[in-house]
C-alpha cells in the first residue's frame, strides 16, 4: 500500500525520561531532533556478536521529514553530527552526537555516575543506526516512572534549539506539578506554575555554555547544583564572566524567541519576568509562567504507553472481528475514540447497520468524532448514516459527499 503524506513509521507519542530532557549539553537542535528520533524507535537488540545492546534505527527520509531539512541531503546532516567541522572563527569544534553525556546524581544514595549516551551512530544504505550506552538502560526502556510524554507533530515544528529544549523542560515540569495535585486531591484550575532559572544555569540548560570551561561550573553541574550568578562574578576572568552574565542578547535571541515558538506552536501558554539583582540591578535570573492552553476536566486523558497500545489493539480486535483491520487501522481507530472502548463499540455498531461500506476504518472513525447514533432493530441501508434526516434534496446531496468520502 503507497503511504500518504500523513503517514509516519515513527509513533506519534513517545516517553523520554527526564533525566534525558535536563541532560547539559551543547548540541544543535537538529542533534537533538535526531536524538529524540533514536528514542522514539528505541529496542533492545544483539549485536553481531550476539551481545545484548539497546539500539535504534531510523528510516532517513522519515528522520528529513521529522528534522525539517528538506532542502538538506540527509547524508550531509548526519555527517555533520558524526563529524562535525570547526566553528567559524573558533577552534573548538561543534558539537558530535558521541560527546552527548548524561551526569545522573542521587545524593540520597550518595551516587553519581557520567555517561556518554550514544556509543555507536552510523549512517548507511538510506538507514541511521544509534547504538546507546547500557548504562542507559533503564532510561530508555519500559519507562514506568520519572519520564515525560512528548507530541511528535509538535516538538518537530520548532526551529530554534532554546525553544526545543525549554519545551521539554516546562512540559516535564508541568505534568510532575498536576500529578503531584492530583495525588493530594488538588484541583490547579489551571493556574500557571512558577519555574525559577538563575541565568548561568539556564545558560547551561540551554546549551548556550559548556559547563566544563569553568571549574566552578564543572562542580556545580558535576554535583547537579545550579552554579549562580553570585557564584560566577568571582571568577577570576572578566571576559568569561561578562559572557556567561550577559543578559540583553540573551533574552532578545533565546528567551524571547523561546516565547514566541511555544506559544505559537505548542500545547503550553508561557510568559516571564526577568529577576534583578546585583550591583546596577541586573538580570539575574528569570521567572518562567507555564501552563497548558486547555485542560479537559471532565475527561482526563493520557496518552498510553507502548505496552498500553498494544494491549488496547488486542481488545479492539475482540470488538471489530468483521472485517479483519490492520493494526494501523485500529490503532487510527483508537486514536479518534481518544483510547474509550464504548465510543469505538458505538460506532462499530453503527456500521453494522450500514450496507457496502467501501472504507471501513474511515466510517467508524467518521462515525466517532460525529456521534453517529445507533437505530434500533436490523441493518439499515447507508442512506441512513446513523442517524434520522427527512429525505430532502439536501440530504441527498449529503449522502454523496459521504459516500465519495467512503
Amino acid at each position: 500500500m503507497k503511504k500518504s503524506n500523513n503517514d509516519w513509521l515513527i509513533k506519534v507519542y513517545f516517553t523520554k525520561s527526564n533525566n534525558l530532557i535536563t541532560s547539559k549539553s551543547r548540541m544543535t537542535i537538529i542533534g537533538r531532533k535526531v536524538l529524540d528520533a533514536a528514542i522514539m524507535n528505541v529496542r533492545e537488540t544483539y549485536d553481531e556478536y550476539g551481545n545484548p545492546i539497546i539500539k535504534a534505527d531510523i528510516d532517513g527520509q522519515e528522520l528529513k521529514k521529522f528534522i525539517g531539512r528538506d532542502y538538506n541531503s540527509i547524508y550531509d546532516t548526519v555527517k555533520s553530527l558524526i563529524k562535525p567541522k570547526s566553528q567559524k572563527g573558533a577552534d573548538a569544534l561543534k558539537p558530535s552526537l558521541l560527546d552527548w553525556k548524561v551526569i545522573i546524581a542521587d545524593d540520597d544514595r550518595q551516587q553519581i555516575i557520567g555517561i556518554n549516551v550514544i556509543t555507536l551512530a552510523k549512517y548507511t544504505n538510506g538507514k541511521l543506526s544509534i547504538v546507546f550506552n547500557n548504562a542507559l538502560k533503564q532510561n530508555l526502556i519500559g519507562l514506568k516512572k520519572n519520564y515525560t510524554m512528548l507530541n511528535r507533530d509538535i516538538i518537530s515544528k520548532f526551529s530554534s534549539n532554546y525553544s526545543y529544549q525549554l519545551y521539554q523542560i516546562f512540559k516535564k515540569t508541568i505534568d510532575k506539578e498536576l500529578s503531584r495535585l492530583k495525588e493530594d486531591g488538588i484541583d490547579n484550575g489551571n493556574h500557571p506554575f512558577e519555574l525559577i532559572f538563575d541565568i548561568i544555569d539556564l545558560k547551561v540548560q540551554l546549551g548556550v555554555i559548556e559547563a566544563s570551561e569553568n571549574d566552578i561550573l564543572y562542580k556545580a553541574i558535576m554535583n547537579n547544583n545550579v552554579c549562580t550568578y553570585e557564584e560566577v562574578i568571582r571568577i577570576d576572568d572578566d571576559e568569561l564572566v561578562e559572557r556567561l552574565t550577559e543578559s540583553r542578547n540573551f533574552r532578545r535571541y533565546a528567551v524571547e524567541k523561546a516565547k514566541k515558538e511555544i506559544n505559537e506552536i505548542s500545547d503550553i501558554k508561557m510568559d516571564y519576568k526577568p529577576i534583578y539583582g546585583g550591583k546596577g540591578g541586573k538580570t539575574v535570573g528569570f521567572k518562567f509562567f507555564i501552563q497548558y492552553k486547555e485542560i479537559e476536566k471532565e475527561k482526563e486523558e493520557k496518552e498510553p504507553d507502548e505496552v498500553d497500545i498494544f494491549e488496547f489493539i488486542d481488545k479492539v480486535r475482540e470488538i471489530i472481528k468483521e472485517p479483519v483491520l490492520s493494526s494501523k487501522e485500529i490503532k487510527s481507530i483508537s486514536d479518534a475514540a481518544g483510547y474509550d472502548l464504548d465510543k469505538i463499540k458505538k460506532a462499530y455498531n453503527v456500521y453494522q447497520q450500514q450496507d457496502n461500506v467501501r472504507n471501513v476504518p474511515g466510517f467508524i472513525i467518521d462515525a466517532i468524532k460525529n456521534d453517529y447514533k445507533e437505530l434500533p432493530g436490523k441493518k439499515k441501508s447507508p442512506a441512513h448514516f446513523g442517524m434520522e434526516r427527512e429525505y430532502t434534496p439536501e440530504f441527498f446531496s449529503e449522502l454523496e459527499k459521504r459516500l465519495v468520502e467512503n
